[in-house]
């Protein structure tokens, strides 16, 4: 069905109201300074016309937005009157004129635009228009997207179940409809990976595509893309096969494959589901802060995931990534925040393990929502670790059992052609009492853990957020300083002393687990200088003993000079809520550098970053 031009008189209404317009201008002089002076258009009836200029043709579904023509610069308050309807689904805005809003109905419309002017000026109104709006049948593609996993076998080693796949939905993920090229329309997929698409009838050959990517620009935002780091990090995509759109509804099922056999064996097909299933992790993630702060505005994070990523290190264009790990990094103002998964078949594929996708992101909140003040490095349980370590993976490692709802850390590789893995109870707490305390990662992870399943998620939440601007390194003290006074706060109080923590406040005060290595030690400032030995008793390059941090009071605003000599290679960094100085030259035996300060306290970790055995004695001065 479609509307014709009506014209009566002057004027012209189709879903269309026009009448003329006056032209102004000013005479000519053969002096060309003096030209004459243009003279304003009065607001006048006489003066006035108003025009829109609709398409020739709407349909159920069309989104309209059309202003009418500029009004006289003299015509301020104008206010415009509608009588009758429009068609359904558009609205007329009376300060402006602007029609706008989406048709929604067949249906025919009649209608009559006034133009009051200000000032008791009169009006101008069209003339009545009974207006059809011209509608293309449509028909609805409708389906659901599934995605093929493969879960860890808890019970045993944690190595992936190739026999048992089950199919999960697409949550959150936009379907377009494509046509050379082209997108159609498009939908988002609901909690149970449903869809429906609106086409017009017999709009040809189309077929369907599931980008991999979560976008959400309203609530809670989020940008997640997963690419391919060894093809040009294209963004993956699922697409279906092409099919024709007559004028009955379609029913069109999407399910991506895992390209796994059964024996645990490639099947020849791409190894389509691999990239969903990381966003189906980080989905879960995201809802999981959600659920505790609704409007949270997540940065935008990037996913590399290859079937040629392996644990060698090098070019990670060839997939030579090394491990799984969360990488934060800021230039020019900007921050770029990505991800790599581990996916090389017979070696490690970690698309699957979502606990290990979990932690990663664990890694990913912590540095956009709160602080890492990690060193990063190899670890294991049982390392007593730099407490910033010991802090940065215990959160991503309870992260991820409260993110998935697992109560088992799980992660899959081979061992040669045999299938591997291990597992991770986040419910117990660590066995020997020598691997419990602010230093182990072990420790921290059960204790929050246990503090989820004790109070729930939110006081967690809050606390990170609050550790982004203490002046204290992110530690277990930092955290547990930090969160809020109650339920939570006892909780973890009786967690930390079961874990044979004494220290207190956000600086572990008074901490007599392993003594030998305070949290912290007090400087003054313009003292003379401390010395302090670091070593590699507990291992290297990340663990208890490399590193010693001072906390000292600036006690007025200005700029602070810090000498570290000793040792092979000096390094120093100062924290005063955030990263203010990272000093790391080559420079043997010194390492001298000045940065300003605000009034209060701060914080100076040294290390030497020649020490891989042995010890390595520091002096220690600020002024």
């Amino acid at each position: 069905m479609h509307f014709g031009l009506l014209r009566v008189k002057n004027y012209c209404i189709g879903l269309t109201v026009c009448m003329s317009l006056i032209a102004c201008g000013g005479g000519g002089s053969s002096n060309p300074e003096s030209a004459a002076a243009i003279t304003p258009v009065a607001c006048t009836v006489s003066t006035v016309s108003v025009v829109y200029a609709f398409p020739a043709q709407l349909q159920v579904g069309s989104a309209v937005n059309i202003s009418p023509t500029a009004l006289p610069t003299s015509c301020t308050g104008v206010v415009f009157n509608l009588s009758g309807n429009l068609p359904l689904g558009l609205s007329l805005d009376n300060a402006t004129g602007l029609v706008s809003g989406t048709v929604t109905n067949i249906a025919s419309s009649t209608f009559t635009v006034t133009a009051v002017l200000p000032n008791g000026a009169g009006s101008v109104s069209s003339s009545p228009a009974t207006v059809a709006v011209a509608v293309l049948p449509v028909v609805t593609v409708s389906g659901t997207a599934r995605n093929t996993v493969l879960v860890n076998k808890f019970a045993s080693n944690g190595a992936l179940d190739f026999v048992n796949p089950i199919l999960k939905p697409m949550r959150g993920l936009t379907v377009e409809a494509m046509q050379n090229g082209a997108v159609l329309s498009s939908a988002v997929t609901d909690a149970n990976g449903n869809y429906s698409l609106s086409l017009q009838a017999n709009s040809g050959t189309v077929s369907l595509r599931i980008k991999a990517a979560l976008l959400s620009t309203t609530g809670a935002t989020w940008d997640v893309q997963v690419k391919n780091n060894t093809a040009g990090n294209a963004l993956y995509a699922l697409a279906s096969a092409a099919f024709n759109v007559g004028n009955v509804n379609i029913t069109q099922n999407m399910t991506a494959g895992s390209g796994w056999t059964a024996a645990g064996t490639l099947d020849g097909n791409p190894r389509a589901s691999a990239p969903f299933a990381i966003l189906d992790t980080i989905y879960s993630a995201m809802q999981k802060v959600v659920s505790a702060a609704p409007s949270t505005a997540f940065p935008a994070v990037t996913v590399f995931w290859s079937a040629d990523n392996t644990t060698a290190s090098g070019n990670t264009a060839l997939g030579q990534i090394g491990t799984s790990y969360f990488s934060s990094t800021t230039g020019g103002g900007v921050t770029t925040r990505v991800s790599y998964i581990l996916g090389k078949a017979d070696v490690d594929t970690d698309e699957f393990d979502e606990t290990v996708v979990a932690h990663e992101w664990g890694h990913y909140a912590q540095s956009a929502f709160s602080r890492d003040d990690s060193v990063g490095g190899a670890h294991t349980f049982g390392d007593k670790l730099d407490m910033r370590v010991a802090f940065s993976e215990g959160w991503g490692n309870a992260w991820s059992g409260i993110a998935t709802g697992r109560s088992k850390y799980a992660d899959s590789s081979w061992s040669g052609a045999s299938l591997a893995g291990f597992t991770i109870d986040l419910s117990t707490s660590p066995g020997a009492a020598s691997n419990r305390g602010w230093f182990s990662e072990s420790s921290v992870l059960y204790m929050l853990y246990d503090l989820n399943q004790q109070v729930g998620f939110a006081p967690i939440w809050q606390a990170l957020l609050a550790m982004k601007t203490t002046p204290a390194l992110t530690t277990v003290y930092s955290f547990q300083a930090n969160l809020p006074i109650g339920p939570a706060s006892t909780a973890m109080a009786s967690l930390m002393a079961a874990q044979g923590n004494s220290g207190t406040g956000i600086y572990g005060a008074g901490e007599t687990n392993q003594s030998t290595y305070p949290p912290y030690r007090l400087m003054t400032v313009g003292a003379p200088a401390t010395t302090v030995c670091l070593n590699t008793v507990n291992g290297t390059p990340n663990k208890l003993g490399n590193y010693a941090a001072f906390r000292f009071n600036a006690s007025a605003a200005g700029t602070r000079t810090f000498t570290v000599t000793g040792g092979t290679d000096p390094d120093f960094e100062v924290f005063q809520t955030r990263l203010k100085l990272r000093a790391v030259t080559t420079t043997a035996g010194s390492e001298v550098a000045s940065v300003s300060l605000t009034a209060g306290d701060a914080v100076i970790v040294v290390n030497d970053d020649a020490l891989s055995s042995g010890s390595s004695c520091l002096s220690v001065r600020i002024q």
